[in-house]
């Protein structure tokens, strides 16, 4: 499991109990899709392609360049 928090929210990575082999992005509980690795998952937040409008329409952002800038494990 990875997060990254943003200023409109907690983004999650993780295993995807209806598709094994699978990832699931969301936000803060909102399951935004399944991906077939961790990666593509972020590069989706990273791209700005969520399909959450709050998170891929904002500007004022930087998001996270790739994976390895999510925080790995569980949030407190």
């Amino acid at each position: 499991m990875w997060y990254y928090d943003t200023k409109i929210g907690r983004f999650s990575i993780r295993p995807d109990p209806g598709k094994p082999d699978n990832w699931l992005l969301s936000i803060d509980g909102v399951e935004l899709g399944s991906y077939a690795s961790p990666e593509l998952a972020a590069s989706d937040v990273s791209r700005q392609a969520t399909g959450w409008d709050e998170w891929d329409m904002i500007e004022d952002i930087t998001p996270p360049t790739d994976l390895d800038s999510w925080v790995a494990g569980k949030p407190d």
